[in-house]
């Protein structure tokens, strides 16, 4: 404690040194509140439940390097030795491995939890989930543009809705990381149409003037309604299905005409 002299003023012989070896607050703090924002990288990883692996493996890698722990993935886990060294970054590397396997299995969906939850290691986990679900993202990809490709419009459906079956292939294709430049998509549109609109698509293609697919489509569905007009406002689509039905009804009378007569020629009968 401090005392007064004689004179009224403060002896500060006795007061205690401010300690020199103390840290700031906000220095403390800054470690911890760093190691928050990363953790808080795990939150934002959805649980895979088998689709959209490539992101879920990106986003859940990307988590697991910002703390440090990665290596566990890829490095062998190092023997058992005397060595100090050594044995430091075998406990080390047990100790990122417990962190990959728990964070790995806490984003996943309960079902595939139950299935991985049995791997010792979780290197294990990890290149069972590559092995499998690359193979599959792969081989839906190659089921997309397949679809894509062999897709043909008929016909017996109205333009317009097959157009938009066309739009549905092409943005699974963009799901699957698929991109197609806008003067693909557009020819293909064209060369797609059915046999009907040749000459509407041979017009188009002899054009100097570039179109986007957004006009292409406008001109087509003006095209539709002009010929529908033509057709007494019914979808060409429909005469050709009703007249596919004429035909087969009449198919059926004759087979129907034809079996009545064998059956009477069989008893006996004319």
């Amino acid at each position: 404690m401090a005392r007064q002299d004689t004179l009224g003023q403060k002896d500060t012989s006795s007061v205690d040194p401010i300690p020199t070896n103390v840290v700031p607050a906000v220095t403390t703090l800054q470690p911890a509140l760093e190691k928050m924002s990363i953790v808080g990288e795990f939150d934002k990883i959805e649980q895979f439940d088998g689709q959209n692996f490539k992101r879920w493996r990106q986003m859940l890698l990307f988590a697991l390097t910002q703390i440090g722990v990665a290596f566990a993935l890829t490095d062998p886990k190092p023997p058992q030795s005397e060595i100090l060294e050594e044995d430091v970054k075998r406990i080390a590397w047990i100790q990122a491995d417990f962190q990959c396997k728990n964070r790995i299995l806490n984003a996943l969906a309960i079902d595939l939890y139950n299935v991985y939850n049995s791997y010792e290691y979780a290197y294990m986990i990890w290149n069972a989930l590559c092995n499998k679900y690359t193979l599959d993202d792969e081989g839906s990809k190659k089921y997309v543009v397949a679809n894509f490709l062999n897709f043909e419009m008929t016909d017996d459906e109205s333009v317009s809705s097959q157009i938009d079956k066309f739009q549905i292939l092409v943005g699974r294709l963009s799901k699957k990381n698929v991109i197609l430049p806008d003067v693909f998509v557009t020819s293909s549109l064209l060369e797609k149409l059915p046999p009907s609109w040749t000459d509407f698509k041979n017009n188009m293609k002899h054009k100097r003037k570039e179109w986007s697919f957004e006009q292409v489509v406008i001109r087509i569905k003006i095209e539709e309604r002009n010929r529908n007009k033509d057709n007494g406002g019914k979808p060409l689509g429909y005469t050709k299905l009703k007249a596919n039905l004429v035909e087969s009804n009449k198919q059926g009378h004759f087979k129907k005409v034809f079996k009545s007569r064998k059956a009477r020629v069989s008893r006996g009968q004319k």
